[in-house]
Formats: structure tokens, sequence, C-alpha cells
């Protein structure tokens, strides 16, 4: 390898994977891409104009991304509209005998969800894919599924429209014209290219078809706050069953159907005070056993026992920009995922039922939104372990989980607190279980 290739290859270790671009009071930013001819460019607007909303200026155009070779050979601009995403191509023209540029339509998205959202908080996102020689448009988190415009551009010569093979890979820096004063800007290293795989295997259980078909993922490829809670709770003596009580989850079960019950109990006193169920407020609990203390890196404490009857479920919720796991230690859980928090979007993009020593994740920028629900009508119940940590990079530690309030239609702050200890809690369901049985049932199997 040549001193230059080392030298190349070195510089390119060295960037960093995202990058904030502060921005000062103008109506665009020119910013050099973190790598050439690939990345992302995510902007938030935030608020209206001057206190007067886009639809009062229906001769603006509210956001553009533009990119340009640095000769202007080649060149693309995505205007979003108040009620479309609209792609246009820089191209040569001539007229009456004079040789110029102009920028030339070439897709159109212009369904409801594509122009300036109803949500001021909205990200958008515009992704340079060089090595794929494609574009791409969404809302919300930076994925495939959320994406709303897609160009591929054309693999070979086109002698007409002047375009050549490599001409994304070309492309240094993008402009973003905006009428937004305090927009939030970020950069980032990687284009969209994939859906990131939602669940979690050990190494050993890989297979290469797993990895050809993005059908799972390894903790090695997640943030690295996620691999420290990977290497937490995914041990095979992470189990709810355990010699000195073997029917831990039995008992479980019994106490939230018994109404003498310390889980009935409490479900109940949460649907009366803390419930995220709209109308039917005893479906919209469910428990929070805490394994630990708030160590002041995480959101509340950061390993949580949840605990989900038949057809309980969470609100669409957040969970502070923080890293998480979670494993299901028994059942089932539906988890519902959605492009942003937002009142204007509670359609999921994606829905997947996790099974028991399933494993699934969340980071700040991918995964944060969902709602979990056990689905399974008459049982078993859900039981997951739940555990965040904040990135190295995040000096905010924001200590709320922020949630749609169904019945209200607002989005709420919720603390993330303790319903019991997880000591106490097993002992008490302990004491419950011998109640209720034999004096002898740990040693013999249940009567129940």
């Amino acid at each position: 390898m040549s001193a230059t290739m080392k030298a190349q290859l070195q510089q390119q270790l060295t960037i960093p994977k995202i990058k904030t671009i502060p921005w000062q009071q103008q109506d665009q930013i020119t910013q050099t891409l973190l790598i050439k001819g690939q990345g992302v460019a995510d902007i938030t607007l935030h608020e209206n104009l001057n206190g007067r909303s886009y639809e009062s200026l229906p001769e603006k155009v509210p956001l553009t991304f533009e990119i340009h070779t640095p000769n202007q050979e080649f060149g693309l601009k995505l205007d979003i509209t108040q009620s479309a995403a609209i792609l246009y191509e820089l191209i040569s023209h001539s007229d009456f005998g004079k040789t110029g540029k102009q920028w030339q339509q070439i897709k159109v998205n212009d369904s409801p969800l594509a122009g300036i959202d109803a949500d001021p908080n909205c990200p958008y996102w515009f992704s340079i894919d060089g090595p794929n020689n494609r574009v791409s448009y969404g809302k919300g988190e930076m994925r495939q599924c959320t994406t709303l415009l897609t160009f591929q551009l054309p693999d070979k010569l086109n002698e007409e429209q002047k375009l050549k093979e490599d001409q994304l890979k070309d492309v240094k820096a993008i402009t973003i014209h905006t009428l937004a004063t305090q927009p939030t800007f970020e950069l980032w290293r990687e284009p969209v290219t994939i859906d990131p795989s939602l669940i979690v295997v050990d190494s050993n259980a890989l297979s290469m078809i797993d990895l050809a078909s993005n059908a799972a993922t390894v903790a090695a490829n997640l943030t690295p706050a996620c691999q420290t809670i990977y290497a937490n709770i995914s041990g095979n003596n992470f189990v709810l069953n355990t010699e000195d009580f073997p029917y831990f989850t039995d008992a479980i079960e019994q106490s939230i159907r018994d109404p003498e019950g310390w889980c009935y109990k409490k479900l109940r006193e949460k649907a009366e005070h803390e419930s995220f169920g709209g109308e039917d407020a005893l479906k919209g609990t469910y428990l929070r056993i805490t394994m630990g203390v708030n160590q002041g890196n995480s959101p509340g404490i950061p390993n949580v026992l949840e605990i989900w009857p038949p057809g309980h479920h969470s609100p669409i919720h957040n969970h502070g920009h923080a890293n998480a796991i979670i494993r299901v230690l028994h059942g089932e859980i539906q988890v519902d995922l959605y492009a942003m928090l937002s009142t204007k979007h509670t359609t999921p993009f994606a829905s997947q039922t996790f099974k028991k020593d399933q494993v699934t994740w969340l980071s700040p920028g991918l995964n944060q939104t969902h709602k979990l629900t056990n689905a399974n009508l008459s049982g078993p119940t859900c039981m997951t372990i739940q555990s965040y940590l904040y990135g190295k990079d995040n000096n905010v530690h924001y200590e709320y989980f922020d949630f749609i309030d169904e019945s209200a239609g607002v989005i709420e702050p919720f603390t993330p607190n303790s319903d019991m200890g997880f000591i106490q809690f097993k002992q008490t369901m302990k004491e419950e279980w011998l109640q209720r049985n034999t004096p002898h049932s740990c040693c013999n199997e249940p009567k129940l």
C-alpha cells in the first residue's frame, strides 16, 4: 500500500459518523460531505417562519436540497413544497446559439405525506448514495421504510442527458435552502441503503442466509452502548424461573388474575391514576419492576422487568434519545415502529412480534419510537427485560420518555418510575405463591 493510500485510509478512519452543523441567520447553507459522494443531510425546521404559517407563502419553496459536481456538469435539486417533493436535474440547453444550464423536472411525489409536514418538528432527510448511484428522500427516521422518493441514476453514459457513471461519487457538498430561521441540521456519514434488522442474535447463531437476507444482526453491529447492554442481559443465566423459585412466572400469572394479588391490585391502581389506555384504562397499563438504582447514565433506573398482561399495551412513545436492548423472557411482544413521535404520524411503518429469548434494540436514531403490545388476548402474560443507556456523546440526558396521550391528542413527558424493586417483587410473588398453593409447592408440581 502506498503512503498516499495509507494517509487516505487513516483520514477516513477518523471521520465522525455524524456532524451537527450550526445554523446562522441565513436562508441557505453549503456543507462539505463527510465522505465524498455519500451521506445524509437531516434537517428539522421546528417552527413557522416569523410566526406565519408556510401556507401564507405559496410562491416560496420552504425547503430545498441541492447537490452538484465541482465542475457544475451534473446537479440534482429536490424541492419540498407545500404539497409535493419534486426532483430536478441540471441539464444543458441552447437558446439563440448560447449554451447554458437549467433545471428539468425528472420525478415527483405529490402524495399528501411528501410535502411540508403538518408537524413543524418533522425531520426531513436527503440521502446521497454514490456507491449505488441513487438519491432518496424521506421523513422521520433515516431508513428505507420512511423513504418518500427514490431516484436511481442511469448506470451507463446517457448522451442526451450528459450523465456519467460516477456522477454522484464526484459530489463533495450539499446546499440546503429553507425559509425557516432556526432549523437544526446534521450530516451523516453513511447513506440510507437498507433497513436495519430488528433481531439481535449471538454471533454463533448468525448464518450466512441471515447475513445475506438481513434477517438478523449481531451486537457488534450496534452502538457501543447497545453492545454494553447486550452483554449484560443476553446470558443463559438471565432467566425468571430459577432453582430457588422455579414457578416465578406462574406466580406472576396468578397474581395478575387473583383479585387479592399484588399485580392485580397494582394494575387497577395504575388504571385509575396513570393509564395510557384511552377509553380502556386497564389495557393501557403494565408493570415496571426495576433492578438496581439510577446511576445517572440512563432515563431512570436502567434495567426494568416489564410485565404485559394479555391485551395490554404501551402508548406510542420514544426513549429520551437513549440506547436500549429488549429481550423477551416470557411470552411474546408486538413492537410497532413509527417514523417519529408525532400526533400527525400514528401509523406504524413496521410491526414485528418477538418471542421468548428473542432480542431487539433501539438507538437515538433508529427504532427510537415504538408501541409495545401483548397481542395474545388469551395469554400468556409477556415479560421483557428492557435496559437503557445514554451514549457517551449524549451530554443532555433527557430524563423522560415522551408519549402520545391518546385521550388528549398531545405529547406528554413520562418519568420512568418503579412499581417495585426486583428483589422485593420476587419475594412478594414467592409469598403469594406459597399462600395459594401447598407449603411444599416450591419442591413439587403446583396445584393450580
